[in-house]
């Protein structure tokens, strides 16, 4: 994901958000300590996590989703980040 950030920096309409589901909040606070990553972390847990895995199907994690600039979902399960199809996604959603 940070290459891919990285590359698409000058993006002025791409946000990137991380959600953690780590039940320990502090080595997750740690490891984002040592990351340094330029985007919105956060973290969810409980019924939170539940709620948010039936909503969306996900039944493996990492799960990258995309939402275009007006809120919409458009792809629930987008490729990996290493995957060239997410970059070019990100660029056609977000073409002025």
């Amino acid at each position: 994901m940070e290459k891919v950030v990285e590359r698409q920096k000058n993006n002025g309409r791409l946000q990137v958000i991380g959600l953690s589901i780590d039940e320990n909040v502090d080595a997750w606070k740690k490891m984002l300590d040592e990351k340094k990553w330029p985007w919105a972390q956060y973290n969810i847990n409980g019924a939170a996590v539940d709620q948010l895995f039936k909503e969306y199907a996900i039944t493996t994690i990492p799960r990258f989703i995309m939402i275009d600039p007006n809120g919409n979902l458009f792809k629930a399960d987008a490729p990996q980040p290493s995957d060239p199809q997410m970059e070019q996604i990100i660029i056609e959603q977000t073409k002025q």
